[in-house]
């Protein structure tokens, strides 16, 4: 009987390597690879050998100790089985379809501010681009619920194939080989199966505000082969066999004037609860409450003792495992540790008073470009305690990877209106208004901390609207997004305001909403 004794198990399907002593006799001999499980791609079926020579391999399938009522409904199963996981590829394909449009829609959203353009113009831009981001979050939807319910049936016929042990598939494998004199022999024999995986996943701790940040890669293993592996050695990596080889052949550009759309600061489609983003971007997420002070922790990221060595290819990444794991068919799966590291971060509290209340503690990660973090979700620790959950995007890379701490009840931000809150006049044919607004942010702890606070005056898409920021309080502002943003050094029992005021100047048959 063969036995599993290498996988290599790639983000979508794994290469498996069994192997088996035979005893040849001299010339031409024929040996088989039985109760081999379902699920086997013929065109992979490769087998190894010393000192004899391969003559043919082949392959068939068989039911074992079935009977033909059974063996035809578990034809019938493994037909339905291939068909929803090509109805499974298709889906997925739209998916990242609908992600590829609604990118190009986000990246082509923006006003070129050089020019200008009639209000009918960007009436239909905003209707279109209304119009085509609602077709594509409802395309998405229908979507993820077709691929929701196939999975369902995939995962159905598959417990059902388990399930029936007496009658099920069964898959061989013949070899046909030559040896010059009598001997035994150990034949390998590796074949490829799509009823595998692993996805990453990681647990980032920060002790305290005066630590490192540790990252923990992690990698969890599913296999649904229909036999268990036992003390199998394992490979993992991220290059994906299953999918397509073929260069794509570049279609003719057709360039015509463009239509700009008149939008600007759109949420993301799929919010995630944590990303890497610029140096002042926060990250909101529903977290604990936080004691410590605030400081700086810089060190060199120093990767941990692990059983694991890397491999770098041209296009993927190998962890090779160096001590063997056993993992159930069907079952929950596996965890396996992948690497540990301690990356230099720096911590600050950052807060957008205008949309939420709490003010959160960050950690802005650095140097993780150098650890080739792969997307997948985090588990986010601080002090011991579990604060939520994070996602990593390495896509979305920039200099620094920025993971929320928690919410911090003692530092406090407010914001009320001012004294002229609301003004109004007309002069002319315009109309001009302002708002005011006042900004306290309130030190409560024992330690001083650095408080990143943002704020935001309008940006007009139109000509005929001005606006001014007339009190700003030495805000860096970004004109292109109207954001303003402050970093204050806030002493114990400290506290500090800041004024936000703005004039609107726009047409008087005209209506602007403001806040």
């Amino acid at each position: 009987m063969s036995k599993i004794t290498d996988a290599t198990v790639y983000v979508n399907g794994a290469l498996i390597t069994r192997s088996q002593n035979f005893d040849l006799k001299k010339g031409k001999n024929s040996v088989k690879f039985t109760n081999l499980p379902v699920g086997i791609q013929e065109h992979s079926i490769t087998v190894e050998a010393t000192e004899v020579t391969i003559l043919s391999v082949s392959n068939s399938v068989s039911f074992a100790e079935a009977g033909s009522k059974d063996a035809k409904r578990i034809s019938e199963l493994m037909k339905k089985l291939e068909n929803l996981q090509r109805d499974q590829r298709k889906e997925n394909a739209t998916l990242q379809m609908l992600d590829t449009e609604r990118q190009l829609l986000m990246t082509n959203s923006s006003v070129n501010q050089s020019k200008e353009f009639r209000a009918s113009d960007i009436r239909e831009s905003i209707e279109f681009f209304h119009d085509r981001m609602n077709t594509i979050s409802d395309e998405r939807i229908a979507t993820e619920d077709r691929v929701k319910e196939i999975n369902m049936n995939i995962s159905n016929i598959r417990s059902e194939l388990g399930i029936n042990n007496a009658s099920r598939q069964m898959t061989e494998v013949v070899v046909e080989v030559f040896t010059d004199k009598e001997k035994e022999s150990e034949i390998k024999l590796s074949y490829f199966t799509q009823n595998a995986n692993w996805s990453p996943y990681y647990d980032l701790r920060a002790d305290s505000t005066k630590d490192p940040v540790k990252i923990q890669s992690k990698a969890m293993v599913h296999q649904h082969t229909g036999e268990d592996w036992t003390d199998v050695m394992l490979t993992l990596s991220t290059g994906n066999p299953s999918l397509s080889g073929t260069i794509p052949e570049l279609s003719p550009w057709y360039l015509n004037f463009d239509v700009p759309m008149a939008i600007s600061n759109f949420q993301q489609f799929n919010a995630p609860v944590a990303r890497m983003s610029a140096k002042n971007q926060m990250i909101e997420e529903e977290c604990c409450k936080i004691e410590e002070c605030c400081d700086i922790a810089e060190c060199d990221a120093i990767p941990q003792q692990q059983e694991v060595s890397r491999n770098e290819n041209l296009t993927s990444i190998e962890y090779v495992l160096k001590t063997p794991y056993s993992i159930e068919t069907s079952g929950n799966g596996r965890s396996v540790d992948i690497g540990s590291y301690e990356l230099p971060a720096k911590f600050v509290y950052k807060s957008v008073r205008k949309l939420e209340k709490d003010v959160f503690l960050v950690a802005e990660i650095k140097e993780w470009e150098g650890i080739n973090l792969l997307e997948g979700k985090a588990n986010v620790f601080f002090e011991g305690k579990y604060v939520g959950e994070a996602y990593i995007d390495p896509r979305k890379a920039s200099e620094e990877m920025v993971i929320s701490l928690g919410r911090d009840k003692n530092v406090i931000v407010t914001r009320v209106r001012g004294k002229d809150f609301v003004s109004k006049s007309a002069f002319g044919s315009n109309m001009k208004a302002s708002r005011e607004w006042v900004l306290t942010a309130r030190n409560l702890k024992k330690q001083s901390v650095t408080l990143v606070l943002e704020d935001q005056v309008p940006v007009p898409v139109n000509k005929s609207i001005v606006v001014e920021a007339v009190n700003i309080s030495g805000a860096a502002m970004n004109k292109d997004t109207g954001k303003l943003e402050w970093t204050l050094e806030l002493e114990p029992a400290a506290s500090r305001s800041l004024n936000v005021k703005y004039e609107v100047t726009y047409p008087k048959d005209k209506i602007v909403k403001l806040e």
